[in-house]
């Protein structure tokens, strides 16, 4: 098995892009997927079927904490959103997920869990 990490920065006050935010919450979760990648010979022994474990790290932040409660984001809301997200993708065969036979590298997998994680904060 693999552990590949995942990094999510989103900024809940996205202007300007290039500002240090003050203040962050950081919330980390895994999953467990199977997948192969259909026996594609750049992949040497990893083209077959095998199993890879993922750490998804997510950070929110701000420049200013909010008002009523002095936090970021309830960490609760957070770790929720984020399980949510994975859950889509845990314990699951990803050629399962992805019939058209689509490399599922760690790369491939990035876009669309950063998609179903903004669908969450809206």
């Amino acid at each position: 098995m693999t552990t590949t990490t995942f990094l999510f920065l989103f900024l809940l006050v996205m202007s300007p892009m290039l500002t240090l935010c003050r203040y962050t919450l950081g919330v980390r979760d895994s999953l467990m997927i199977g997948h192969s990648f259909h026996n594609n010979p750049n992949f040497g022994p990893a083209g077959g079927m095998h199993g890879a474990t993922y750490t998804c790290d997510v950070e929110f932040s701000c420049d200013e904490l909010n008002l009523e409660t002095n936090w970021v984001l309830d960490i609760g809301q957070a770790f929720a959103m984020l399980s949510k997200v994975l859950s889509k993708y845990n314990l699951k065969n990803l050629d399962e997920l992805f019939p058209n036979k689509e490399l599922t590298t760690t790369e491939f997998m990035a876009p669309p869990k950063n998609k179903d994680f903004c669908k969450c904060l809206k």
